[in-house]
């Protein structure tokens, strides 16, 4: 009789926990995380962020470079991205704002706001990266020792140019 009584009161607690706010509100980030970032574009951003490291950690050996990939890939999986993003949302927005983004893109224009946002995001990289460089070039002209601090920049810009035009967040 114990027993029963027991799985009785056990029972009628789980649903309870299951249905928390704090789980409620976790699940709303983790949807609106999947919304805003599509699982290719996770593996494209993995597989920059991969070249990025490999390109800034200096010269090595072909064979070590493919073995700092691998373990790269197993840092930065692309589902980690996913994750880190319900979590911040989570950490950011109180549950009734996750419920009220997650309507918003389940709407045309969310939809459209959130497949246009990976572009919009590297074309303004790229404006970006073009002021920089055309006040990097002012800088050079007008200094000579400044000069010499944008030549070693310059030699920098190839790997920073390279990641901004392949930059498909």
């Amino acid at each position: 009789m114990r027993f029963i009584l027991v799985l009785l009161v056990v029972g009628a607690a789980i649903p309870c926990f299951a249905q928390t706010p704090l789980h409620r509100k976790a699940v709303l980030a983790v949807s609106l995380s999947h919304k805003m970032i599509s699982e290719e574009d996770t593996k494209k951003i993995s597989n920059q962020i991969i070249s990025s490291v490999l390109n800034t950690s200096g010269e090595m050996p072909q064979e070590q470079r493919a073995v700092v990939a691998h373990l790269l890939r197993k840092i930065y999986p692309p589902r980690l991205m996913i994750k880190v993003r319900a979590l911040l949302y989570y950490q950011h927005f109180t549950e009734s704002e996750l419920e009220e983004l997650n309507r918003f893109y389940d709407s045309p224009v969310g939809k459209k706001e959130a497949k246009l946002a990976p572009l919009m995001f590297q074309e303004a990289s790229a404006i970006y990266m073009r002021i920089g460089q055309n006040a990097l070039k002012e800088i050079a002209e007008k200094s000579p020792v400044q000069g010499a601090v944008v030549k070693q920049a310059e030699r920098k810009r190839v790997h920073i140019e390279t990641f901004a035009k392949n930059d498909r967040y």
